[in-house]
């Protein structure tokens, strides 16, 4: 199953909005699972966070020549052709976290080029 969730209010014109429709069914996410998802709004910028449990690893974030695992960790996703450290930086990044043992990916369509996300275990 694939759900779908919006967190604030999406600019009308991004990308995805011209992109074909899926082939498979989409659904609006469940309220019950949607109230596990935080999300704020301040004059930093936006900050999502995601349910994990305990001993979940979070891989992605496009290609990350530095680190793998991302759990527990504050990510920056940002263009650099030469990352010198597990930041976030690379030549190819990629909003896309999938999760061990919790069964899903979580794909994020940030809105502005720039987007940050941090990981915190929490307990089982």
């Amino acid at each position: 199953m694939i759900y779908k969730k919006t967190f604030g209010t999406p600019e009308p014109f991004v990308p995805t909005a011209f992109a074909p429709q899926p082939k498979i069914a989409v659904e609006e996410m469940p309220a019950e699972m949607a109230a596990k998802f935080g999300f704020s709004v301040s004059a930093r910028g936006t900050k999502l966070t995601l349910p994990l449990g305990a001993k979940t690893e979070i891989y992605g974030f496009g290609l990350q020549l530095k680190e793998i695992n991302h759990a527990g960790k504050k990510v920056t996703l940002r263009c650099n052709a030469d990352p010198k450290a597990p930041s976030g930086d690379s030549h190819a990044p990629v909003p896309f976290l999938p999760r061990t043992r919790a069964g899903a990916c979580t794909w994020i369509r940030p809105e502005t080029p720039r987007s940050t996300a941090a990981t915190k275990r929490t307990a089982a």
